[in-house]
């Protein structure tokens, strides 16, 4: 699976965003994990975050066959704006506190 991030507008069905932090190598095998950072400050998270019209961080999970089937073809936003995700989850900085900034899909 491949998993991008971002900060944005907030509704039901993750919908388009401010700004798009893509990690689209990143492939996670089942039983794993891996820790995303942003370069800067000791806050570039929370700043990240707040920069949002929703305050919230947006993650959109893909199949990795899915982004081969349409890489090329389509930006991230044209995925996304089509709903070719496997999943979308949305978090508030209190949300993420309370689990300790741990995302288990």
């Amino acid at each position: 699976m491949t998993i991008p991030a971002h900060s944005g507008r907030g509704m039901q069905r993750c919908p388009k965003r401010r700004g798009l932090l893509v990690f689209n190598k990143l492939n996670l095998p089942p039983d794993s994990s891996f820790e995303i950072a942003i370069l800067g400050r000791n806050d570039s998270w929370h700043r990240y975050i707040n920069e949002g019209r929703t305050k919230q961080l947006f993650l959109y999970v893909f199949n990795v066959d899915s982004l081969k089937k349409f890489d090329g073809s389509y930006s991230m936003d044209d995925l996304i704006n089509q709903r070719k995700y496997l999943s979308c989850k949305q978090y508030s900085e209190e949300q993420l506190d309370k689990i300790k900034w741990k995302i288990v899909f």
